[in-house]
């Protein structure tokens, strides 16, 4: 019950982490949950730029927010919702921490 538990908390942040350009610009602030910092989001600068699908033809490129602090891209915008729990990004990242690896 447990594992199923912290692999919806994963996907849910990672849903709101990915192509969340206008989502962060939309929030107050913004947290990572790599580093578990929390900051302005004039404070993010750094965007990585991806593509939905390989083909040229039918792709539609998504910006990334990276954390300043940390560079990773793993930044939640306030507007999402999941930041209102203060213990959201400790607990997320001591989860993702701690996740067994697939070998």
């Amino acid at each position: 019950m447990k594992q199923s538990a912290d692999a919806k908390l994963v996907a849910e942040a990672v849903a709101h982490s990915v192509g969340n350009r206008r989502e962060v610009e939309a929030s107050k602030y913004a947290g990572c949950f790599s580093c578990c910092a929390t900051f302005d989001v004039s404070e993010v600068r750094e965007w990585l730029d991806e593509w939905t699908v390989p083909e040229k033809q039918n792709r539609v490129r998504r910006w990334t927010a990276r954390c300043p602090r940390c560079s990773a891209p793993t930044i939640i915008g306030s507007s999402s919702g999941l930041l209102d729990d203060q213990g959201y990004l400790p607990i997320l990242h001591h989860v993702i921490k701690h996740q067994p690896t697939v070998q």
